[in-house]
């Protein structure tokens, strides 16, 4: 079973293109394929293949040609065919750029693959699948945000940032409008705290960015804090007036 990868951090890959002078080399890949951003790395792949005549070795239309031309009718005076010696030399590049762009741990699953073809094939079956599992995982997660398992509001707007990141490396960005939809959504299940400010945002024109967003929330948890403290004051006064009440109410009763 493929062990969770965690190394999401950049990395250069350099890889000397076919037909390059030997001193040119070229970044490719700025990150390496891990267990969960399969999609992404796909996305950035194809196009250095088609940049450099490779994808029809990926999707297996260019096949490898035979080994040898026979000179005679016998096919006794063979002679190795320059196209298949060219063939070998691109499916190579090919491999030798896939693995240089694997991360440590998903290395360990290629080692049996010989041919550029064979590689792509075997990291579609081994990470597409869970990748695309992966993807729809971090989707429901942003789907059922909820306020009230956060006791601050800034734990909660990192956590929906927290899911946004990891499906953009997965390969599917989320939309800021769908964010800040999610993230309201979550306020609305701590019943009267956000309705007003939900409601009001809702209602404009203009959608609100996730930076907008931030300000507005800061801002009501500022004003409902002074509004706690103004009702905090009020209750004392009024406790400290039926207590000076009652002790005055006793006294009389003492004093008949």
């Amino acid at each position: 079973m493929l062990s969770p990868v965690t190394d999401s951090s950049l990395s250069s890959t350099f890889v000397q293109p076919p037909g390059a002078p030997q001193h040119v080399c070229i970044q490719l890949m700025p990150i390496q394929l891990t267990r969960h951003n399969y999609l992404l790395w796909k996305s950035l792949f194809i196009p250095i293949l088609k940049t450099y005549d490779m994808l029809n070795l990926a999707e297996g239309i260019e096949q490898c040609p035979s080994q040898f031309l026979t000179s005679t009718s016998d096919g006794e005076d063979k002679k190795e065919d320059p196209a298949y010696t060219n063939w070998i030399k691109r499916d190579q590049m090919f491999l030798t750029w896939i693995n240089a762009s694997l991360s440590a741990r998903l290395l360990r699953y290629t080692r049996e693959c010989t041919s550029g073809r064979a590689l792509w094939l075997h990291l579609e079956n081994l990470l597409a699948k869970n990748a695309a599992c992966h993807v729809l995982g971090l989707k429901a997660r942003l789907q059922n945000l909820d306020k009230r398992r956060y006791c601050r509001m800034k734990d909660y707007l990192d956590s929906a940032k927290q899911i946004a990141d990891e499906l953009e490396a997965a390969g599917s960005p989320v939309e800021d409008c769908e964010l800040v939809s999610s993230i309201l959504e979550g306020l609305l299940l701590q019943p009267k705290h956000y309705d007003d400010l939900v409601a009001s945002i809702r209602t404009r024109s203009k959608p609100v960015t996730l930076q907008e967003l931030h300000g507005l929330l800061l801002g009501h948890i500022i004003h409902c804090s002074k509004e706690t403290k103004k009702f905090a004051i009020l209750c004392s006064f009024l406790l400290m007036i039926v207590l000076v009440s009652s002790l005055f109410l006793l006294y009389k009763l003492l004093h008949r």
